[in-house]
């Protein structure tokens, strides 16, 4: 890997998709941040195959008083995780604030991303509290599942973390991300592509600097307010989005897998055709709550959601039937495994 020198800044990275409406508010609550004038920082617009006025309107909201220079760069292949990849290589600064188009992050955020970093060498992920605010009244069953629409505040005090961040707010040390690539490390998901539901490069990259040897770290006086709109706050969508979690969960299955091992719990047993039945059997178990839906009375219901999970995942691991058992045991080989030591080796050359 070649030696680079890290510019200890912030880039706040906005990957869009068709965002022209979204945008503007993402971007005014960008221009509130408190960042000392000592701290070189940056947006960052990542055009993902938008088809509006995406970049037209950030560029005007920006230019009206800019409190940093805003960059335009462009990713062809649709997909979450291409675009966040594109920010990474485009971007400025060591420190990458990744903040999704319909994200208003409070005003000490990126100064709050920036200590963490500067004061804990080993953390290569950090992110604050998730709340929401729903453009209309939501459901009845909202407050049961908002976990399910990224909202998330997993403790009251700031710390170290062993479980995966979520992607909202998610800040990332550059060289730690460019470290693990430059070992191997590539991402099996693809994440939001237009209007699929897919998902998980977040988890997937926390699992890889969690294995990697690297650490987490949550704060919840940062604060991203998560805005979900009208169309979003039905059960239809919430069923796709279930289905979306579950498809996502069999490609971190090594992941889970090896972390569980190396926490001393047994789970290397675990095969295609086991997990597979075990689905199967958890699809078929649940069926009746297809009946429930068919006849008005599922919306609100943990079963059907249940079900839609499992069925996402019964699909992709018949999709991953000829390199499941594969991946699961030539995982442990992964160059990119426990790699933090070499990392700072390097660092300190």
């Amino acid at each position: 890997m070649e030696k680079s020198r890290n510019i200890h800044g912030i880039s706040a990275i906005i990957c869009c998709y068709n965002s022209a409406k979204k945008l503007p508010k993402t971007l005014e609550y960008l221009k509130k941040q408190k960042v000392p004038l000592s701290v070189p920082w940056e947006v960052l617009l990542v055009d993902n195959c938008s088809s509006d006025d995406t970049i037209i309107v950030g560029k005007k909201i920006w230019d009206d008083n800019p409190p940093s220079p805003l960059r335009i760069a462009k990713e062809s292949k649709p997909g979450l995780s291409y675009a966040r990849n594109r920010g990474l290589k485009e971007s400025t600064y060591e420190y990458l604030c990744f903040i999704d188009d319909d994200n208003w992050i409070n005003e000490n955020y990126l100064f709050g991303i920036y200590r963490i970093f500067e004061g804990h060498q080993d953390v290569a992920a950090c992110g604050g509290a998730i709340v929401e605010n729903c453009e209309t009244e939501p459901p009845i069953w909202f407050d049961k599942f908002k976990g399910n629409y990224t909202v998330w505040k997993p403790c009251e005090t700031a710390g170290f973390m062993d479980q995966p961040l979520c992607g909202a707010g998610m800040s990332i040390r550059k060289s730690a991300w460019n470290y693990l690539r430059w070992k191997g490390f590539s991402s099996q998901l693809i994440d939001r592509q237009g209007s699929k539901l897919s998902s998980g490069g977040d988890f997937e990259l926390s699992y890889a600097f969690l294995i990697g040897g690297w650490k987490l770290y949550f704060d919840p006086s940062l604060q991203v307010r998560h805005f979900i709109p009208s169309e979003r706050l039905n059960w239809d969508y919430l069923k796709r989005l279930n289905e979306g979690f579950g498809s996502q969960s069999a490609y971190l299955d090594a992941y889970t897998i090896y972390l569980e091992n190396s926490e001393g719990k047994k789970k290397s047993s675990q095969k295609w055709v086991g997990e597979g039945i075990f689905c199967l059997k958890t699809v078929l178990s649940n069926i009746h709550w297809l009946v429930f839906e068919y006849l008005g009375k599922g919306e609100g219901s943990s079963g059907v959601l249940l079900l839609f999970g499992q069925w996402g995942r019964l699909k992709t691991l018949i999709h991953l039937r000829h390199r499941y058992n594969k991946g699961i045991i030539e995982f442990k080989n992964k160059n990119w495994i426990n790699s933090y030591r070499t990392y700072l080796k390097i660092a300190d050359e």
